[in-house]
């Protein structure tokens, strides 16, 4: 099992496997898209780009764990600021894992970065 687990990782895929369905990874280019939003501290651009997000199609779910790492590294964001984000990404997390609404819960958590990089 092992052996034929290690010469599965070995084989390079076909070009068409090579895309972001697959691996359901939500593109850097929205992950990074959030964080320029917010920055613009403007909620009507902020909900254009929620609503484009969302007609996409991506796991709101797979984003968020994204955008944790994307915080934790910012070199812009201070460690208050990356403390009050994390906990709402903690919060809107779990409640979208427990059946929140998507659309909801990533405004909120939109306007909440928003909040705390103009602290």
């Amino acid at each position: 099992m092992i052996v034929c687990l290690n010469i599965c990782t070995e084989l390079e895929l076909p070009t068409y496997f090579r895309n972001y369905e697959q691996y359901e990874v939500v593109p850097m280019e929205w992950v990074n898209g959030i964080m320029d939003v917010c920055r613009l501290n403007d909620y009507e651009k902020l909900t254009e780009f929620v609503d484009k997000l969302m007609q996409d199609g991506y796991c709101i779910t797979q984003l968020v764990e994204q955008l944790h790492e994307v915080i934790v590294f910012d070199p812009t964001l201070t460690d208050k600021q990356k403390a009050v984000i994390c906990d709402k990404l903690a919060v809107s997390n779990f409640r979208m894992q427990d059946g929140g609404n998507e659309y909801i819960g990533l405004l909120d958590l939109c306007c909440t970065i928003i909040k705390a990089i103009r602290m």
